[in-house]
């Protein structure tokens, strides 16, 4: 076991015969006619979708947190001879089941064990309703001491990414031994007016809408965020805006991503994702945008000691269309002694997912840069 084991009003005088409309109101009340039918046709259309199915969740290992939430956690490798472990962060619209795409041989090459972890409110893990950067650090690291681990490595994927990098900010000295991210978004507030530029021009449409929204209508952003995080708001979100996007996910990325998917990894839409919507909730997907889609994140990416900087590696695809790679390359930036890795023409994860070569080289990095640190 590594390191040990949510009119009235006044009645008329007399009748009246009503005005007839005008044919500007005529007009305007025959559009939203139309765009009210036009909704109710496409929510319909969306309904009759085939509905992804979660994998039972038999075997799923969950772990009691303090306060009574339930951490669901998915181990990939050697538990019982691994000599390191690192926590995989799942992106959005993903779950605990991401790190399956890491090969076993891989891991088992470098003596590593990967221990995927949904976060609050996604797959079969309860959501939290203060949950935050420094909240879920915490939860990863009562998990890791219920499992006997002191020290661990901290994998981010997309979205994913900043939930590691936060491991490394909030979490004492020596708990996070290095970091590796994946086509990782970075904190918008504090890229250069030439990086947003790039990024900007670069985006595709669904992360540019989100984006614009979280961006350029805070308080809208805020509303909108506050009301998933209702029963009711949570439950039509996620049949409006999130099982939509779940469907559709395919045309929000980049050709050699979709690819990667079709030809080697069918897990992706027959489990990975189905998984992520298990709580039929809008809230999970508002929660993160919400957390690090704006302006600034609520810690400072260079705040990590020379040592842990040194051991944080930074992955990113020139093909990504849902997090363009200037986002890396602003991380890279903000931290010192970082190490970035381009792929030229890589997607948003495909030069991972398809690659075993790149896994090693990936996940060996930030071994042995953590040994030397």
């Amino acid at each position: 076991m590594p390191g040990q084991a949510a009119l009235q009003g006044k009645p008329a005088a007399a009748p009246v015969l009503a005005a007839a409309p005008r044919a500007g109101s005529r007009g305007a009340l025959a559009c939203l006619g139309w765009a009210g039918l036009a909704a109710i046709a496409a929510f319909a259309l969306l309904a009759l979708q085939p509905e992804p199915v979660p994998p039972p969740l038999e075997g799923t290992t969950q772990f009691r947190l303090p306060d009574g939430r339930l951490l669901a956690y998915d181990v990939r490798g050697k538990w019982e001879s691994a000599q390191h472990a690192a926590f995989w962060l799942h992106g959005i619209i993903s779950s605990r089941y991401e790190a399956m795409s890491t090969e076993l041989e891989v891991l088992h090459a470098l003596d590593l064990v990967l221990i995927g972890v949904d976060r609050p409110g996604y797959g079969a893990s309860t959501r939290d309703p203060h949950r935050s950067f420094q909240t879920f650090a915490k939860d990863l690291t009562a998990l890791a001491e219920s499992l006997g681990i002191f020290s661990f490595f901290v994998v981010g994927v997309s979205g994913g990414g900043p939930y590691a990098l936060a491991a490394a900010h909030y979490l004492p000295p020596g708990r996070v031994r290095g970091v590796l991210t994946i086509s990782s978004p970075a904190p918008a507030g504090l890229m250069t007016p030439g990086e947003r530029a790039e990024w900007d021009r670069r985006v595709g449409p669904a992360t540019a809408a989100f984006a614009s929204l979280y961006r350029r209508h805070e308080a809208v952003a805020r509303a909108v965020r506050d009301w998933a995080l209702t029963r009711t708001g949570g439950w039509a979100l996620f049949w409006t805006v999130l099982r939509p996007l779940a469907l559709n996910a395919k045309r929000t990325m980049a050709h050699v991503d979709v690819a990667c998917l079709d030809n080697d990894h069918p897990e992706y839409f027959q489990a990975i994702v189905p998984e992520s919507l298990r709580q039929r909730s809008g809230a999970p997907l508002f929660e993160d945008l919400a957390i690090f889609l704006g302006e600034a994140w609520a810690y400072n990416v260079s705040s990590v000691s020379p040592q842990l900087a040194a051991a944080t590696h930074f992955w990113h695809g020139t093909g990504d269309l849902q997090v363009p790679d200037v986002s890396s390359r602003a991380l890279h930036r903000l931290l010192p002694g970082s190490s970035l890795t381009v792929v030229p023409g890589g997607g948003h994860f495909s030069y991972y997912v398809c690659h075993a070569t790149t896994q090693r080289t990936a996940l060996s990095r930030m071994l042995v840069s953590a040994a030397a640190a």
